[in-house]
C-alpha cells in the first residue's frame, strides 16, 4: 500500500445559490485512493477561489522547491535567498509575491529556476504534480 496523499483538489462551480461539484463519483474514488481514510475519519473542507489556488500552488513551488535547493549549496537563509530573488526578477510595479499575476509568478520562478541552474549550479526537482498547476477536474 502507497503512502497517503496529503489532500485531494476538486472543482466546483457556484450557481449563485450554492457550489456544484463537477464531478462527485471521481472525487470520492480520489479521496478512497489518496487519502486512504479509515471508517469515522473527519476532514476539513477548504473553498478557495481557483486563481487563488493556482497562486498558492506556485508560492508552495517556489518556497518548497526553489529556495530550498538553492539554499543547501549557498548556504544562505531562506530569507537571505529569497531577497535576491526578489531584488532580481520580482516587477518592479508589484511589492509582494502574494500581489502578483499567475502569470508574474509563473515567470518568475522561471527566472528563479534559470538562475539556480546557471548561477548556482543546481538544477531543481520536484515532483512532476508540483511544478505546475494541474486543474483538478
Amino acid at each position: 500500500m502507497s503512502t497517503p496523499s496529503t489532500h485531494v483538489t476538486a472543482k466546483c462551480v457556484w450557481d449563485g445559490a450554492r457550489l456544484h461539484h463537477d464531478d462527485v463519483v471521481l472525487f470520492n474514488a480520489k479521496v478512497r485512493k489518496r487519502l486512504q481514510p479509515g471508517a469515522g475519519e473527519t476532514f476539513i473542507i477548504r473553498v478557495e477561489r481557483e486563481a487563488e489556488a493556482k497562486k498558492h500552488h506556485q508560492l508552495k513551488w517556489y518556497w518548497g522547491y526553489i529556495v530550498r535547493q538553492c539554499i543547501k549549496h549557498t548556504y544562505e537563509t531562506a530569507t537571505e535567498r529569497d531577497d535576491d530573488f526578489r531584488a532580481r526578477f520580482m516587477p518592479p510595479d508589484v511589492p509582494t509575491l502574494s500581489l502578483m499575476s499567475y502569470e508574474q509568478m509563473d515567470v518568475f520562478n522561471m527566472h528563479c529556476e534559470v538562475f539556480a541552474a546557471e548561477v548556482i549550479g543546481v538544477s531543481i526537482i520536484g515532483p512532476d504534480d508540483a511544478r505546475h498547476w494541474h486543474d483538478p477536474a
